[in-house]
């Protein structure tokens, strides 16, 4: 055991980054390259003689704002709203009920509820989500119409501007009912639907796709669902050699680790997060910076990332890297700390990993990684810096282990029995949850 040791231990969150920003008069849409592409609606000039429209802008907030607020049901003493009131939604769909076509918003409108229901969110106390059930159960008009469960939402004002994950995931259930209250449910399908589509089990080959939701905005008679069906399903079956097909835009809801939505480009290999925004990740995620004192010039940062910087050079960025724990901990004896990481590697399929970097050389001189096999974590036992295994997307511990150093190699001393001292938690696999 070492008579002196430093380490420092901080706990972070995984946050992937937003890349589309809604606020005030400007609106993103993602392009087909999978790049931002920002219109200021401020530039549609209606006057009577003569209408100004950029091409291909979408519509104006001001137009969505009145024909959403249309829906809405606000209490006398404005505290409690029903984003669709039970009117409106009676007649919406009556209205429709000859029509044997099935309904889906438009991008724009979809883009709008996602910021519109943020809004409601921080300015009432209470939310009322009405209830709605087609009269039938013919299945040609279970297709084309919804049902959607009454419920009521109490929102979390003092909480502002500080968000924790029950309003984010409010927020995102807000959205969901809105999209589903007034569209078919023919235009959703989910990634299980996919798979089975395309003959395979979804829980063997990616629970995560199977458990999402997708939306097919702009449905029309033109729409081909099952290539869309077939698009989406066939990347998970191994060993299969096929052209992807071009297919329409979608937007795709996970509710598995975080309530996110992310819009989906018609090459289908573009993927951008579109809720939560920036804008309300920053409200989530407060930004701060802090220097660490055992460390010469080291400063660690989170604003929409975690950042590390070792004098003045940035030296971890997150994104599809991330680090979810950082010790330090002078494993070498040489009085300087070594820098100690749990990495989180990955965008949809993430695992943990151990990388060790030198202060003074800033590189990696150790390394643990066992992708799609085992997830590692580091814990102190008896002062001493120790190594957690973790059988892959289990919560069985496999081995534990102490990093030592032989004056040229780090590695782990794996113990002859598991001998972690703390009570172990962790999330179940995911094909355990429902």
């Amino acid at each position: 055991m070492k008579n002196s040791f430093m380490f420092f231990s901080i706990v972070l969150a995984l946050l992937l980054a937003s890349s589309i920003v809604l606020t005030g008069c400007m609106y993103a849409i993602v392009a087909e390259n999978g790049a931002a592409k920002v219109y200021d609606v401020g530039s549609q000039i209606n006057t009577d003689n003569t209408t100004i429209v950029d091409d291909d802008a979408p519509v104006a907030q001001s137009e969505l704002q009145k024909k959403f607020s249309e829906m809405y049901d606000i209490s006398e003493d404005g505290q409690t709203i029903t984003v669709i009131s039970e009117d409106y939604l009676n007649k919406y769909w009556q209205s429709n009920y000859e029509k044997e076509v099935i309904h889906s918003l438009t991008i724009e409108e979809v883009y709008f509820i996602i910021q519109d229901s943020i809004r409601i969110y921080e300015e009432y106390d209470e939310i009322v989500l009405t209830g709605f059930a087609s009269i039938s159960s013919m299945m040609q008009v279970a297709e084309r119409f919804p049902f959607v469960e009454d419920k009521v939402i109490k929102t979390q004002l003092d909480a502002i501007p500080y968000y924790e994950w029950d309003d984010i995931e409010a927020i995102y259930e807000i959205i969901l009912y809105r999209l589903k209250a007034l569209s078919s449910p023919k235009a959703f399908f989910t990634g299980e639907e996919a798979i089975r589509f395309v003959g395979w089990d979804p829980m063997s080959s990616d629970p995560i796709l199977a458990l999402t939701t997708f939306y097919i905005p702009d449905y029309s008679e033109n729409t081909d669902r099952d290539t869309i069906l077939e698009a989406i399903g066939l990347p998970v079956v191994p060993n299969i050699d096929y052209e992807p097909p071009v297919i329409p835009d979608l937007f795709r809801f996970c509710n598995i680790y975080e309530a996110t939505i992310s819009f989906i480009t018609k090459s289908n290999h573009q993927s951008t997060k579109v809720y939560p925004t920036e804008e309300l990740d920053n409200k989530t995620y407060p930004y701060f910076s802090i220097e660490i004192p055992e460390l010469n010039n080291a400063l660690l940062e989170h604003g929409q990332y975690y950042r590390l910087y070792l004098d003045g050079e940035l030296l971890i960025d997150g994104g599809f890297e991330n680090f979810v724990n950082l010790y330090l901990y002078d494993i070498t004896g040489d009085g300087i700390p070594e820098l100690c990481f749990v990495m989180s590697t990955g965008s949809g399929v993430i695992d943990h990993s151990i990388v060790i970097k030198d202060y003074q050389t800033k590189k990696c001189i150790f390394s643990l990684s066992d992708r799609f096999g085992h997830d590692y974590e580091l814990f102190f036992r008896d002062e001493s810096l120790c190594v957690l295994e973790i059988e892959y997307r289990s919560t069985e511990l496999t081995r534990t282990g102490v990093l030592t150093y032989d004056g040229t190699n780090i590695s782990v001393s794996w113990d002859a029995e598991i001998n972690y001292p703390y009570e172990w938690s962790a999330v179940m696999p995911i094909d355990t949850q429902n």
